[in-house]
Formats: C-alpha cells, sequence, structure tokens
C-alpha cells in the first residue's frame, strides 16, 4: 500500500464555467460576503447585549426585594422573640441597610452597591425617617406611610421593584 501524498491537495482547483460563459475560480469569500456576515453578527450581539441587560437590572432589583421581604420577617421575628424593639433602618447614601436590636446588637447587613451581586441605582423608603423599627410585640411603626401600608421602591437602572409591607411585617414585591 502506498502512502497519501498532498498532489490532490496542492493540486491547482479546478476552473468552473459561470453563467456567462467564461471560465472562473472561485477560492474563497469576497469582501462583500464577508461584510454581510459581520454585519449580521454585529446587530445579533447588540440586540443580545441590551437584553441581557435589562434582564440583568430586573433580576437585581427583584431579589433585592425579596431580600428586604425576608429581612423583615427577621426584624419582626427577632423583635418578638427578643422582646425589644428592632429597627431595619436605610443607608441610602451607601446603598444598604442594617438590621439592629435596640441593645444595639447588629442582627444584619445588606450591601446594595458596588461589588453587590444586587446591585442598586437607588432605594427609597416611603416612611418617617429612614427606619422600620417592630416594637416587642412584632408591630412595626408606619408613620409617615400613605394608608395602612409602607413601601421601599428599589430601582437597578431601567427596572424597578416595588415593596409594599403592613405593620405586621405581611409583604408584596411587585416588578414595575
Amino acid at each position: 500500500m502506498t502512502p497519501p501524498t498532498l498532489d490532490h491537495v496542492l493540486a491547482p482547483r479546478p476552473l468552473s464555467v459561470g453563467v456567462s460563459g467564461r471560465c472562473t475560480a472561485r477560492q474563497g469569500v469576497t469582501l462583500v460576503e464577508l461584510l454581510v456576515v459581520m454585519s449580521i453578527v454585529a446587530i445579533t450581539l447588540t440586540l443580545g447585549i441590551q437584553a441581557y441587560s435589562s434582564y440583568s437590572d430586573q433580576n437585581a432589583a427583584q431579589r433585592a426585594g425579596e431580600m428586604f421581604t425576608r429581612d423583615l420577617g427577621v426584624t419582626r421575628s427577632t423583635a418578638v422573640r427578643e422582646r425589644q424593639s428592632v429597627s431595619l433602618c436605610l443607608q441610602v447614601d451607601s446603598m444598604r441597610y442594617e438590621i439592629v436590636t435596640a441593645a444595639g446588637r447588629s442582627v444584619a447587613i445588606r450591601h446594595f452597591g458596588e461589588g453587590s451581586p444586587h446591585r442598586l441605582s437607588g432605594m427609597e423608603l416611603n416612611l418617617t425617617g429612614e427606619c422600620v423599627i417592630f416594637d416587642r410585640r412584632g408591630l412595626a411603626d408606619l408613620t409617615g406611610a400613605s394608608g395602612a401600608v409602607g413601601t421601599l421602591e428599589l430601582r437597578s437602572n431601567s427596572a424597578t421593584s416595588l415593596v409594599t409591607f403592613n405593620a405586621m411585617g405581611v409583604t408584596r414585591v411587585e416588578a414595575r
């Protein structure tokens, strides 16, 4: 058996007869074909990046709202369990909040700024002051709220989640 040779690879390509009847040798893609493909890829990538960015913003705002909901429950249950008032206080400038007992013990701290997986661009509490305070019976002081519920608006660039809660700590998170 003879070893295969590269003669068939290195041999010139056969000429083909075009529509006009002239002989042509086709060896690759034209510049126009390459530009069309590159344009299609660029448009597809641009649309994909925009869709991902929007999804990422919605996800961050929604997850931050769910985290606040859980932490509001932790605040209330800690107040009842320890029989003392417990506060969940927002620090809007630093994009964080902290749960603190009346004795000064820190229960939890949540960050939503730079480096956080749930990065937010803004948050606003619809209460007088920046704290939700549960008394030792587990009732929140909603002074300054519009009606019987308080609200927290969480923004992540183009997406917003609204958390509404009552004096018993019952919450609802909705995307806007």
